[in-house]
């Protein structure tokens, strides 16, 4: 008798042990889960937080950028308008060339200290140079600054170097640079290469590049 409610009662305490330790690891099981579903909205949070932020700064630079952009449009430039035979392109058939020459403001400031200056070269080698304006001030989208560029072609030699380049055999450049600055200081330089067309008696601008000097 005592056997058997001895045998009830131990298994009634490792049935209660059991049963605690079951409900211990159902309660340490949700616990995890909870743990889990809690990291995992803080790394969804955290991932969100992160878009956002990225998203924010990508908005700054590229208004950053747009603003850089603005301004660096917003002053004076200073550039080659044109270069050409005058009056006319027959003036190459003459033994004087008069070529003229231009430069522009294309920009949305004024320059001031305008001083421009020119080469004329054949095959590299400098024939004449000349100057433009020195201390001008030109104003956005004025009319172009001109100028008139007179090479006589003399002698044997000069008849023979125009013949060349009006047929191709040799190459004649006018190359014009600019200095100048914009209102609140700041100094540029332009440079221009315009190229002589065989056949046609015009130029074409091949090269032109503007910088920041100071």
């Amino acid at each position: 008798m005592w056997e058997t409610v001895e045998a009830i009662a131990l298994i009634t305490i490792f049935f209660l042990i059991w049963k605690e330790r079951k409900e211990s690891r159902e309660e340490r099981q949700e616990q995890h889960e909870e743990t889990a579903a809690e990291l995992q909205l803080a790394r969804s949070q955290a991932e969100a937080t992160k878009k956002s932020a990225d998203a924010a700064t990508e908005a700054a630079l590229a208004a950053k950028k747009s603003a850089e952009v603005a301004f660096a449009l917003h002053r004076p430039y200073m550039g080659l308008d044109h270069v050409k035979l005058s009056p006319d392109p027959n003036t190459q058939n003459r033994p004087v060339w008069s070529i003229e020459w231009g430069i522009k403001n294309f920009g949305t400031l004024p320059a001031s200290q305008v001083e421009a200056g020119v080469e004329m070269r054949l095959d590299e080698k400098l024939l004449l140079t000349d100057s433009g304006p020195k201390g001008a001030e030109v104003f956005p989208q004025s009319d172009p600054i001109t100028k008139i560029l007179n090479y006589p072609w003399e002698g044997a030699d000069g008849i023979a170097n125009r013949s060349a380049v009006m047929s191709g055999q040799k190459i004649l450049i006018v190359r014009v640079h600019v200095l100048y600055a914009s209102p609140d200081g700041r100094q540029y330089k332009h440079t221009a290469t315009a190229l002589f067309n065989r056949g046609y008696g015009t130029f074409s601008i091949i090269e032109s590049k503007s910088e920041t000097i100071k």
